[in-house]
């Protein structure tokens, strides 16, 4: 089974098939509609249509005509990011990584200062064991996408999983600084911290910083608790009245 992308159509036939799709189970006229968006210069409503409907062909017709669907749009438009990583995210969930890698790279050389695209490449070389590799693309996203916290944590684990606590510590800490009332982020930046040689001053102003305002007996709390133990800094703490 075919899914056409058509080139032209008028304003009426562009209504009709978008009535039309709303009502076809096998999502056909839903990607032909994706089509005619992106034909009109409607890149976002196109990208966010086909995703609609590459759900009914994938309950209709099977995943892997799902992912046919999705090769055979970007051959079409190539630049259309959002969907390219929708492809690389189904190719990964059925362990197909060379050729996530594939399109990553098809990807990377037509934008390559897109963050997105430097992260997801990380995450697969993560997956193929290539901590070195993974730690460089997740650099450059980083450095792309000032604001994102999920690749700093990435960062933060794969630097602690080698080995490399101090470069752990400080991407944990910058993802903090993005999201510093984050009860995950807290504990990630708390159960790193006995990791390295530090003076017990610095481990209590950590200590102090990541319960501020936590209730009694939450698990960034109870991280606390253990990390002043095992500090050895005082007495293990008693929950705040």
């Amino acid at each position: 089974m075919s899914h056409p992308i058509p080139t032209r159509v008028d304003l009426d036939d562009l209504r009709s098939l978008a009535r039309l799709s709303r009502k076809d189970p096998s999502g056909e006229s839903g990607v032909a509609l994706a089509g005619q968006l992106a034909h009109r210069g409607l890149e976002r409503a196109a990208s966010w249509q086909l995703q609609r409907a590459l759900e009914r062909v994938a309950a209709h017709s099977g995943e892997s005509e799902a992912e046919a669907c999705l090769q055979r749009w970007l051959a079409s438009w190539p630049g259309d990011h959002r969907s390219r990583l929708l492809l690389v995210e189904r190719l990964a969930q059925r362990q197909a990584l060379k050729e996530a890698l594939h399109t990553l790279e098809i990807g990377l050389s037509l934008a390559p200062a897109h963050g997105p695209f430097w992260h997801g490449l990380g995450q697969l070389f993560r997956e193929q064991g290539r901590y070195g590799d993974a730690i460089e693309a997740l650099k450059q996203a980083a450095q792309l996408e000032p604001a994102h916290v999920s690749c700093r944590t990435e960062l933060g684990h794969l630097f602690r999983n080698v080995g490399f606590v101090e470069e752990a510590i400080h991407w944990h800490g910058e993802a903090l600084a993005l999201q510093p009332d984050s009860l995950v982020l807290r504990l990630n930046h708390l159960f790193v911290l006995p990791l390295v040689p530090a003076s017990h001053e610095q481990i209590e102003r950590c200590r102090q910083r990541s319960i501020c305002s936590c209730i009694p007996s939450s698990p960034c709390w109870l991280a606390a608790a253990w990390l002043r133990c095992r500090s050895r800094v005082g007495a293990c703490p008693r929950p705040p009245a």
